[in-house]
């Protein structure tokens, strides 16, 4: 064997190895990715589910906070009626 044969076995070699070692390479990073994109996924739906909760109690306490300044703003009109009923008797 002469050494331009050794080189060409030696060469070959190397790019093989290099060959599978970027393969595996990239299948680990595609596996990552894909593990990162069901954690999305999921990070997501959770997400949804807090903001629909969120906007449910927000809507709540808007209809509690209205409700208490409607009856806040009858107060004054109230105290008319009974003052207007009480010069009337």
């Amino acid at each position: 064997m002469t050494i331009l044969e050794a080189s060409q076995i030696i060469f070959n070699l190397t790019v093989s190895f290099a060959v599978i070692f970027a393969g595996i390479l990239l299948g680990v990073l595609a596996l990552e990715m894909i593990i990162i994109i069901k954690a999305m996924r999921i990070l997501l739906k959770e997400a949804r589910i807090l903001l629909n909760d969120f906007k449910k109690e927000s809507t709540q306490l808007y209809e509690k906070l209205q409700h208490f300044l409607e009856s806040v703003s009858l107060l004054p009109l109230i105290k008319k009626v009974f003052k207007s009923k009480k010069k009337n008797q």
